[in-house]
């Protein structure tokens, strides 16, 4: 058998060929029903040469086909369903879901946030109030209850966190320029990185598979050419 990558070369396709395909007739050269050909590769811009002594693979399936089997035997799961299980809040999940993304280390993801989004979803709030932090944003609002105010939870702390929230909100819509800075406090939990892992890894998969699939299960024959590409 030959090797994975030399199999895995010959049935992607990585190079382009231009096939000239000649069926022989008994007593024209070739066994009767073969079919002769010349394979010639170019880069851009460049003259055709033979494809020399390498191996063709005839299938009894398509090669597309074969990956498309593979991915189907073991699918990647959608966005969304990576999503939903990732551990986030419920309302980021749903801001992710809404927007269609899961970079949120995206240069446009600032952009879009508005004083709602950082009030109602947790991991913007954080986000938001770490970036503007010790006192580096000037007329920021804090919380005029304590520690013990909010174990308590009493009316007291609820009327003032009712208060501190409404000021903080007023504060986003009137400074939006303060919004800027938390996609590095969100970077900690950006599922895109993971995301992208998973899907170069199954690309991965399929790849290694495809060739071994396809030679084993669909193999009809093989042939090398020849110094001229034949």
């Amino acid at each position: 058998m030959k090797s994975k990558r030399a199999v895995a070369l010959s049935l992607s396709a990585c190079l382009y060929f231009t096939l000239h395909l000649t069926a022989r007739a008994q007593g024209g050269g070739a066994p009767s029903g073969s079919i002769v050909f010349v394979a010639r590769a170019a880069a851009t811009a460049g003259r055709p040469e033979p494809v020399r002594q390498f191996t063709f693979y005839l299938l009894r399936k398509s090669y597309a086909d074969v990956i498309r089997e593979i991915e189907a035997s073991d699918p990647l799961p959608t966005r969304d369903e990576y999503v939903a299980g990732l551990k986030l809040s419920p309302e980021l999940k749903a801001w992710m879901k809404t927007n269609k993304t899961i970079d949120l280390s995206a240069e446009d993801t600032e952009r879009t946030l508005t004083a709602d989004n950082i009030m109602d979803i947790p991991e913007f709030m954080d986000a938001y109030l770490q970036a503007n932090s010790g006192g580096v944003t000037k007329g920021l609002p804090h919380p005029k209850y304590t520690k013990a105010d909010e174990t308590a939870k009493s009316p007291r702390y609820q009327k003032l966190r009712q208060e501190y929230l409404a000021a903080l909100k007023r504060f986003i819509q009137a400074n939006p320029q303060s919004i800027g800075g938390m996609e590095a406090y969100l970077d900690p939990i950006n599922p895109a990185r993971p995301w992208s892992a998973l899907v170069a890894n199954h690309k991965s998969l399929v790849e290694r598979r495809a060739p071994e699939i396809a030679q084993t299960k669909y193999l009809v024959a093989s042939t090398d050419s020849d110094l001229d590409g034949r």
